[in-house]
């Protein structure tokens, strides 16, 4: 049996991740692993650093399903939510919109901490830090 599940921000609520699963994939963050992009895992990791743990940003839609049905669920709630982390025809939705970058860069400029910024836009500190020095994806 299946399940659909989100990774979800803690202090806002968004929805960052829609996945299928089985047994543990919905809390598995393995560095290297394959199984989840580098932003994906490294948003998973700073939470966990700040003391959050997957139960409280992973959470199971729907449970008991088949393969067929989960899969038309997971596909349904990534063209609902669009979160962040999902990858869309190949291509991977960037983070931040160009606006979001120029309001972190004024903030950064103001002496704002990457933590900071990455707090107040729902982000990952590293998607802060890799976006405003230009390593990351763009809208």
């Amino acid at each position: 049996m299946f399940y659909v599940y989100e990774h979800f921000c803690p202090k806002s609520g968004e929805v960052v991740y829609v996945g299928k699963g089985t047994h543990g994939r919905a809390w598995s963050f393995q560095k290297n692993a394959g199984q989840r992009s580098a932003e994906h895992y490294s948003w998973a990791a700073d939470l966990m650093y700040a003391g959050y743990t997957p139960d409280q940003f992973v959470r199971i839609r729907h449970n008991n399903l088949t393969s067929e049905e989960a899969i038309d669920i997971e596909h349904h709630l990534i063209d609902q939510l669009v979160p962040r982390y999902n990858r869309k025809g190949g291509i991977k939705e960037p983070a931040l919109t160009d606006d979001e970058v120029e309001y972190a860069k004024c903030r950064r400029a103001e002496g704002a901490s990457y933590e900071s910024i990455a707090d107040e836009l729902g982000v990952s500190r590293t998607t802060v830090s890799r976006r405003l020095q230009d390593k990351t994806w763009r809208r």
